[in-house]
């Protein structure tokens, strides 16, 4: 593991992930008003909520608990800030994002409207999980 891992978190660093959180909740909405399919925990968790009749934050905050209990039997050490930023609130966020999205456009109504929000989400998730290491700010990134 490298040095920058063990670093505590400056308020440049913190602005930095809340940024990266923020821009992958964008992407993880945009995933979902394309129809086309997310990642599986995102998956899982919205058709939890949409089965149990929750928010997708409270169903998200829930699935993250559970995670965060076997985290911290198997990997206490990997256990940061980061992790109960993105636990806590990524699922808010992106409720925040999603509803006012789906309000404005509604359901897309053909395969090639929803190829663009699969590609805006693409586009997007990538900038959010790339956004701490680029190289305007290289002392950001967490990575090995």
């Amino acid at each position: 593991m490298n040095g920058t891992a063990l670093r505590k978190p400056t308020a440049r660093r913190v602005v930095g992930m809340v940024a990266g959180i923020v821009i992958i909740a964008l992407g993880i909405a945009l995933f979902k008003q394309s129809h086309l399919g997310n990642d599986s925990i995102s998956a899982l968790n919205m058709r939890l909520a949409e089965l149990l009749g929750i928010s997708l934050g409270t169903q998200n905050l829930c699935t993250n608990i559970l995670f965060f209990l076997l985290e911290f039997w198997f990997g206490r050490k990997y256990i940061g800030l980061g992790t109960f930023v993105n636990g806590i609130c990524i699922g808010y966020i992106v409720t925040a994002f999603y509803d006012p999205i789906h309000a404005h456009f509604g359901d897309a109504p053909s395969l090639a409207v929803q190829l663009a929000w699969v590609i805006s989400a693409v586009l997007v998730t990538a900038l959010g999980a790339g956004w701490p290491c680029g190289p305007w700010h290289l002392d950001l990134c967490v990575l090995p």
